[in-house]
C-alpha cells in the first residue's frame, strides 16, 4: 500500500541539489507522512498506461515477437514501486526498468531500439 503524499509547508522545504542544473541548489517539497523527497525536476515519472501503450506499439512492429513474452513484461514491469508511486519517481528510472523488463524476455532486442519507443 502506498502512501497518501501530503506535502510539508512552504517554509519547511528542505534544499537540495537540482537535476536541472547541477551547480545550483533549490527547495524541495516532501511527504510529511512518509518522509519521500517529491521530485520536482522535469524527469518526472510516468503512469504505468504510458509504458502499456509504448510495448504495445513494439508488439504491433513485432519487436515483441509473442503475447506471452508482453504479458511477462507487463508482470515484471507491474511488481515495481516505481510505477505506483509518482510522487518522487524518475523517468530515467522507470525507463531502466522497463529496459531490463524487456531484454530479460527479448533477448536480440538492442537496447536503443528499446529506447527510442520510450
Amino acid at each position: 500500500m502506498t502512501c497518501k503524499h501530503n506535502d510539508c509547508k512552504t517554509n519547511q522545504r528542505i534544499y537540495l541539489p537540482s537535476n536541472d542544473a547541477p551547480s545550483t541548489v533549490s527547495r524541495h517539497p516532501y511527504c510529511t507522512k512518509c518522509g519521500v523527497i517529491k521530485n520536482i525536476s522535469t524527469d518526472r515519472g510516468r503512469k504505468l498506461g504510458y509504458y502499456i501503450n509504448q510495448l504495445s506499439k513494439m508488439r504491433k512492429r513485432k519487436l515483441i515477437p509473442t503475447h506471452a513474452q508482453f504479458r511477462l513484461i507487463l508482470k515484471e514491469i507491474n511488481k515495481t514501486w516505481a510505477f505506483d508511486d509518482l510522487y518522487s519517481a524518475r523517468k530515467t528510472g522507470q525507463d531502466q526498468i522497463v529496459i531490463e523488463a524487456v531484454m530479460k524476455y527479448c533477448k536480440t532486442l538492442p537496447i536503443p531500439t528499446i529506447q527510442g519507443y520510450l
